[in-house]
């Protein structure tokens, strides 16, 4: 199943999270293929780099 995430600002606490929140599969299996490769190339998940500028 392919989910769209969105980066939302919590209104109570003023701080960034995904929408919906992965499960803890998803959470290890982004770090596991795409996260740890992206670092050590040297970049920024572009949702990251966005909400960095």
């Amino acid at each position: 199943m392919d989910v769209n995430y969105k980066v939302v600002q919590d209104i109570t606490w003023d701080y960034r999270r995904l929408d919906p929140i992965p499960s803890d599969d998803e959470m290890a299996q982004f770090y596991q293929s795409h996260y740890y490769d992206l670092v050590r190339k040297g970049g920024r998940p572009p949702e990251l780099r966005r909400l960095m500028e």
